[in-house]
């Protein structure tokens, strides 16, 4: 593989080696022009491209001339021919005339590997895609989104990217809390990608569980059968979680666990005789999946401003968020009364028998970033839910499954909810899998109904995933590994206020176990936040991971739009030495960041001798 680019020398046998590797695309692409018919046809003007005496003919083609040897003649005619310099693919429009206009060339400058799957892609999409006579060549659609100017590596990618205009590194390889990319950097998982990989990456015992499952049985749809993997998994849980819970639902995504709980709370209440209950309430800043129904649960503005129009009736209460809400003067206590007691009167603004259920997440995870609320909020919502009929449904899908150092978020607010959703940490990744956990007297008026929830996935309840899951949550779920995740995030926690706990622009720093954030702020004295332009969540990004790290930055922390803050929650399997690792690069891509937003803003902070850092924040 070459990796140079253009303009950059590069080894003789370097040139061999694309020239031959060329020669065999050029060999494959006359083979495909045969087969498709199109070799010597075309009502538009042909072009010839000669490559190593082989001779190529195409129509409005990507032009690449990689080994310097290649020349362009149009149509059937000699024509003008134009050498190209080495390693510079070039791109042409459709061409009406046997002239070649230079003002319709135009350069990449990427590797001679791409260069070559530049002509091998785009070939074959343009040869097996017969559009019609004016079609433009693929590089078309790469120059208008935005791909000239990066180097992209050994690959052209059709991937949907959450970033279209950037793709993102190719991760090739995992191990433990590190993750590999194509060119061999690489980084330390301070994240679990989305609090996922709560066993880190590689787990031999998950894999050879896969790969057991596999070689039995792969996929059963559940209209059909069940599976063993799945009837294990459940009881598991079940018998983890604990009375009240009876029933376990599986599906792919947390999302899609969300929208089963939406689902089967109404049905619950039709087949009981309240049809009338149809109100769902959720909290503002809260997140409980991308599915219109959980988006329409969740108050996260940001995410649900696009899709409003689409967006279900459903309602919201404020987050109970200390660092913002709690007056002067006020309690912790006293403050998590207050905000509870907001559901109690919006159900009796909506009216109390027409509430079906209120979700919430235990911890605030994505939007607010590790917000955990008061002792007595809780307690006090699952008094008013009780007192009024309501279903309370706890949305675990990132904060659970062990990630506070507990198997149940539930468990650590000390409340049981009627129904929980789980994902993530349940299969580490591993697989996609998710559940929801119904309690006994949820599902029983279905039960001894109609007996069948109006819902479902074709993948629901894989044997493949639950296999993985299964092996996963024994490990997951052991005194040993809990008591780990606590022990480690008390170390986090320790190192993250003595780096940055003096700076300020950090607002807080809060979480439970291994579910920590950061939040970042223009004035601590004040709590005054960033503009929302100057995307500092993403500049700490982008620092971090030019150092190697991954951390889970988001932006809108305040209100969808303003505020920054950034989420750690490493795997479990994390080592002390890992912690200490995540502590300092977080802090030098920190400091990094803000001296681009705020520079010489940053106060010196303290080591753990007690030693004052210099301005410099001690990088």
């Amino acid at each position: 593989m070459v990796n140079g680019t253009f303009g950059v020398p590069v080894e003789e046998d370097a040139h061999e080696q694309a020239a031959q590797h060329e020669k065999f695309i050029a060999l494959d692409i006359i083979e495909q022009l045969k087969i498709s018919g199109l070799a010597g046809t075309g009502k538009t003007t042909l072009l010839k491209i000669f490559l190593d005496q082989e001779t190529i003919v195409g129509r409005n083609i990507l032009l690449l001339a990689p080994t310097g040897k290649a020349r362009v003649r149009l149509g059937q005619q000699t024509g003008p021919a134009v050498r190209f310099p080495i390693g510079e693919p070039m791109y042409a429009d459709p061409i009406p005339s046997t002239r070649l206009s230079r003002r319709r060339l135009r350069a990449y400058p990427v590797s001679f590997t791409v260069a070559a799957r530049f002509w091998e892609i785009g070939m074959k999409r343009m040869f097996h895609t017969r559009m019609n006579d004016s079609f433009v060549a693929y590089s078309d659609f790469m120059w208008r989104n935005g791909f000239r100017e990066r180097e992209l590596g050994d690959f052209v990618s059709f991937v949907l990217h959450r970033q279209m205009n950037r793709p993102a590194p190719v991760a090739v390889a995992g191990r433990g809390a590190w993750l590999i990319d194509s060119e061999g950097k690489e980084y330390l998982d301070a994240c679990s990608g989305a609090a996922v990989s709560a066993l880190g990456h590689n787990d031999p015992a998950v894999a050879q569980a896969v790969a057991d499952q596999m070689s039995r049985l792969s996929y059963t749809h559940t209209s059909f059968f069940s599976s063993e993997p799945a009837e294990r998994l459940a009881q598991s849980l079940v018998e983890k979680a604990g009375e009240p819970f009876s029933h376990v639902f599986f599906t792919s995504s947390g999302s899609e666990a969300v929208e089963a709980a939406i689902k089967f709370v109404r049905q619950h209440f039709v087949e009981k005789g309240e049809p009338e209950r149809r109100h769902v309430i959720g909290r503002w800043q809260s997140y409980h999946g991308n599915t219109l129904g959980a988006l329409s649960a969740g108050g996260n503005k940001l995410r649900r401003g696009l899709y409003s129009p689409l967006l279900l009736d459903m309602h919201h209460i404020d987050a109970c968020y200390a660092y913002r809400g709690q007056v002067k003067g006020e309690s912790l206590d006293a403050y998590g009364i207050r905000m509870a007691d907001q559901l109690e009167a919006k159900i009796l603004e909506l009216g109390s028998e027409t509430v079906a259920s209120f979700i919430v997440e235990p911890v605030v995870g994505a939007t607010l970033g590790a917000v955990a609320a008061p002792a007595t909020y809780f307690p006090r919502i699952r008094e008013i839910c009780d007192r009024y009929g309501v279903l309370l449904v706890f949305d675990e899908v990132m904060c659970g499954m062990g990630r506070l150092g507990s198997l149940f978020a539930f468990e650590h607010v000390g409340v049981r909810p009627d129904i929980v959703c789980i994902a993530k940490g349940l299969a580490s990744g591993y697989q996609p899998i998710a559940a929801m956990l119904l309690a006994e007297d949820v599902v029983k008026p279905v039960f001894n109904g109609t007996g069948s929830f109006m819902h479902g996935h074709t993948y629901q309840a894989h044997p493949v995933t639950c296999a993985a899951a299964e092996v996963v949550l024994s490990k997951i779920s052991t005194p040993e590994m809990l008591t780990r995740v606590r022990d480690a995030g008390k170390r986090l926690m320790d190192g993250l206020r003595v780096r940055l706990g003096n700076s300020p622009h950090v607002g807080d720093i809060r979480g439970e176990g291994l579910f920590l954030a950061v939040e970042f702020v223009a004035d601590a004295a004040t709590k005054e936040p960033f503009p929302h332009t100057m995307k500092l969540n993403a500049l700490i990004k982008r620092e971090a991971m030019d150092r190697g790290l991954l951390v889970y930055a988001m932006g809108g922390t305040l209100d969808g739009q303003t505020g920054d803050h950034v989420l750690l929650a490493p795997p479990f399997i994390v080592s002390d030495e890992e912690i200490d690792r995540i502590v300092e690069v977080f802090a030098e891509a920190s400091f990094a960041a803000l001296d681009q937003v705020a520079p010489q803003a940053v106060a010196p902070s303290i080591s753990a001798d007690g030693e004052k850092r210099g301005t410099d924040h001690g990088i």
